[in-house]
């Protein structure tokens, strides 16, 4: 019975340190382990909001580029309207061009190649009539007496030289009338050249009625990309809106999170204490049993009982065994 007891005994010690010593190191580790998680999830939070802050700086960096991109557009758009109506007040231009060039100016040429024979004829006259009157020229001597004037003297007749021209010097390397041939000859066939370019004018007035066009139609897409664009700024400020109260959430979360992890370490303080507590009793009857304090009529009758047929049921195992050994 002693033996038995003491083996009781030493499992309710073993059972009760062992009690005890999950219950401290439950204490010491399970706080260390919350607060090794309280660390990683606030470290988790705190690059959340980090990437949260490079969230909304990227998004403020956009809203500054999508405003710089509307204004830009804004301006292109100008300018594209601008550059349309240019080239459409230029047609009339061109137009104009086109029958001064085609029409006008070939037959003024015309009257005036139809007129360079009568004005070389004209223009021999001329010549003729210059190269005559600069070659006028006349040259004589006039003689002028001097009567005597006494004492002596003799009369004298003395000739002073006298000579006069018109004034003109006309001798061209080029006659007048072989220049204004020349120049009709250099007029020959451009009234025709001229009205060739009737088409091409014509072609290039049709381009740019179509080049109107298509810079008109490009400056009222640019207006609606434009309107698309000034769009996506109360979007982004939307965005940054949300991004700002996730940021706002997440400081609320890491400071609801501390107070949890406090509370756990608390809770697994109470918990560790308690499992502690609770192995007091086992530990103090165990070393009464291993010391052999224990008396069992001090304890209660029913537990005598139980001890008593646990002890009837080990004599009873062990004398079978007896018999095993034995046979």
């Amino acid at each position: 019975m002693k033996i038995l007891r003491r083996i009781i005994g030493i499992i309710l010690l073993l059972g009760a340190l062992l009690g005890i010593a999950l219950s401290v190191g439950g204490v010491i580790y399970g706080r260390q382990a919350i607060d090794l998680a309280g660390q990683g999830i606030d470290s988790s939070l705190l690059l959340a909001g980090d990437s949260l802050v490079a969230v909304e700086n990227t998004l403020l960096l956009a809203k500054s580029s999508v405003a710089d991109v509307n204004t830009s557009m804004v301006t292109v758009q100008k300018t594209a309207t601008d550059v349309a109506t240019t080239v459409n007040d230029t047609r009339p231009l061109l137009q104009t061009v086109n029958t001064v060039a085609t029409q006008d100016v070939p037959t003024s040429i015309e009257a005036v190649q139809d007129a360079v024979p009568n004005i070389v004829e004209v223009a021999g006259v001329v010549d003729t009539t210059l190269t005559s009157l600069s070659n006028f020229s006349n040259s004589q001597s006039i003689p002028v007496p001097i009567p005597s004037l006494g004492f002596g003297l003799k009369p004298v007749e003395l000739e002073i030289p006298f000579s006069f021209d018109l004034g003109i010097d006309y001798e061209p390397t080029v006659p007048f009338d072989s220049a204004v041939e020349q120049v009709g000859s250099s007029l020959d066939g451009l009234p025709d050249r001229l009205r060739t370019l009737e088409k091409d004018l014509l072609v290039a007035d049709a381009n740019m009625a179509l080049i109107s066009a298509d810079i008109l139609n490009v400056s009222v897409d640019l207006g609606t990309i434009n309107q698309r664009i000034a769009e996506i700024s109360p979007l982004l400020d939307e965005y940054i809106r949300i991004v700002n109260q996730i940021k706002d959430a997440l400081g609320d979360v890491r400071a609801q999170i501390a107070a949890q992890l406090d509370t756990a370490k608390l809770v697994v303080l109470i918990i560790m204490i308690w499992i502690g507590l609770g192995n007091l009793a086992p530990l103090y009857l165990g070393l009464e049993l291993v010391t052999g304090r224990r008396d069992p009529k001090g304890v209660s009758e029913e537990m005598a009982d139980k001890l008593e047929a646990l002890e009837n049921k080990i004599e009873a195992v062990e004398a079978e065994v007896e018999n095993d050994n034995e046979a």
